[in-house]
């Protein structure tokens, strides 16, 4: 039915989705990807999160780790042996449960408790 409508000009096409692709950036280090990805990964019930960091422009797998659950702290782990083996990047994006965990109308105090929380946990670790 759409389509008739379509062909006798009464409604309009949609439009494609998706768009043009994002150019990769030129230089190693510019843009990391952080990933995450929760599978049951052997033959059996037990499932895990395989965290992968990978570089942008040259799609070199800069860390990959299965770990039992995603966490800021086990995002953490991985980034600092990735700042520790090649060093300081420019940006890094991430999603998942170690981003995401923060409430959807954050107030003043979550905000604080989150700030405190990374705070600590750069603080074990020896970073400013």
């Amino acid at each position: 039915m759409k389509r008739a409508l379509q062909m006798a000009g009464l409604v309009k096409k949609s439009r494609k989705r998706g768009g043009r692709r994002r150019e990769r950036r030129p230089l190693p280090g510019m843009l990391l990807h952080l990933e995450g990805s929760s599978h049951a990964w052997f033959q059996d019930d037990r499932r895990y999160d395989l965290l992968v960091i990978l570089d942008d422009a040259t799609s070199e797998i800069y860390y990959a780790q299965l770990v039992e659950q995603e966490s800021t702290a086990t995002v953490m782990t991985a980034l600092r042996e990735v700042i520790e083996r090649k060093g300081a990047f420019a940006r890094c994006t991430a999603s998942g449960p170690a981003i995401s965990s923060l409430p959807r109308k954050p107030d003043s105090r979550s905000i604080a408790a989150n700030r405190r929380r990374r705070a600590g946990l750069c603080r074990n670790w020896g970073w400013r």
